[in-house]
Formats: C-alpha cells, structure tokens, sequence
C-alpha cells in the first residue's frame, strides 16, 4: 500500500507514521468512560516520524496556549482562552502515531498513540478546508494531505 511522503523531509512513508489533523468531536461521559465521537475530521499534514513532527511542532502550535490539556468535559480554548463545553460539538487540532494494519479485503489504520494538541471554542474556529495549506505549512495542496470525512460519526475511547 502506498502512503505517500512526509511534509517535512520528503522521505516516502512507511506502514507507520506521524499525522496531524484537525477534527470537529464532542465527548460524552458514563460513569468513568469518556468517549469521543467524531463528527469531522481532515487529515493535514504527515510526517515520517517523531522527528519531522518535532521540526514542525512550534510552528503549528505558535500562538496557541494552552496545549495538550487533559481530557476533561469542559477545557480552555487554545485561542481566547474562554471555557470549552466538550459536551457541544467543538474544534480540535491532534497529532496521532499510526500503524498500517490493512489485510488484502480491508484497509485499516491502527492509533499507537494519539495526543490532542487544542482544543478551540466554536467562536475561535471552525473546519474550514485545508489548515495546514492556510496556515502556510503547505505550499500547495499536496496528494499525501487527504480529506477524511466520515459518514456518521465514528466513536472511540481515548486510551488515557
């Protein structure tokens, strides 16, 4: 299976890699189970490994504060700084190692580790196409930066 090349170095990806990519989700609570539906999500960026992440990291996130907060029903906008309800559809900007575990019949993508790097009220931001080419990552829409919508929300339950 081809996966195209890392944004960084141009090194083609292999069966694991870094993605970067922003997501409209909401998170709901039963008892001590979180879960996170996701309602968009666009990949924006990949990257070969933890070290071509780490090239771009302070880029993507230069402005923002706070990052990588944990994951609890209500959260501060990376922007405004305003509260967050997790609860109500909201904006989020993730960086996830993943696996390739496809079988001939099936193409699938296994999550090793995921991390949210914002969260973003719905004031501050919206999915509005292509991120990383309006943030100016990307000079030009590139074919290893592709959308995936889904078709009904996909739910999963955060490792941590």
């Amino acid at each position: 299976m081809q996966f195209g090349h890392c944004n960084v170095c141009g090194e083609e990806l292999g069966s694991r890699n870094h993605n970067f990519y922003s997501r409209t989700q909401k998170v709901s609570l039963d008892g001590e189970t979180k879960t996170i539906t996701v309602l968009h999500e666009l990949q924006e960026m990949t990257f070969c490994g933890q070290e071509c992440w780490e090239a771009m990291e302070e880029q993507i996130t230069a402005g923002l504060h706070p990052l990588y907060q944990p994951l609890h029903l209500v959260a501060t906008c990376s922007e405004c700084q305003e509260s967050v309800d997790r609860g109500e559809p909201h904006y989020t900007l993730n960086i996830g190692e993943l696996e390739d575990i496809s079988q001939p019949w099936l193409a699938s993508m296994r999550i090793i580790e995921e991390k949210e790097i914002a969260v973003f009220c719905p004031e501050c931001r919206v999915p509005e196409g292509d991120l990383a080419a309006a943030l100016g990552l990307l000079e030009q829409e590139d074919e290893s930066v592709a959308a995936a919508e889904t078709k009904g929300a996909k739910e999963f339950e955060p490792w941590s």
